[in-house]
């Protein structure tokens, strides 16, 4: 993917990145992937305690960049992993945690899982 976004995550998640998630046998881009899967199932089991707050704005930022790789990225495996752990039970907490701009990807991806799961 990005060199940049791996070590943007790093750097600004350092207390949640898992160092053990890179390997030298696995692919960059996958690591890439990885790493927004991890931080997303991290968000999803302590969503409302402040580290959560900096996750999010961490990659609220990346979103910003309006890099269409890396929103695709967001979108699959960050934002996927919150929508289908958290649930609609409490939407509109969820989306009031959520920083502005990823609270339209957060519900372009839950649209999209309940369409495909025909709920």
């Amino acid at each position: 993917m990005r060199p940049k976004l791996r070590q943007y995550l790093k750097e600004c998640t350092p207390e949640v990145y898992s160092y053990d998630i890179a390997s030298k046998d696995i692919d960059k881009e996958l690591e890439d992937y990885k790493i927004l899967h991890h931080l997303g199932l991290f968000c999803a089991g302590h969503f409302g305690e402040s580290v959560v707050n900096e996750v999010l704005k961490t990659v609220d930022s990346l979103y910003r960049s309006n890099d269409l790789f890396i929103q695709n990225a967001i979108e699959n495996e960050f934002l996927a992993v919150l929508v289908l752990s958290l649930g609609i039970d409490n939407l509109l907490e969820i989306i009031k945690t959520i920083p502005q701009n990823l609270q339209t990807g957060y519900i372009k991806v839950l649209l999209e899982i309940t369409k495909e799961n025909g709920i």
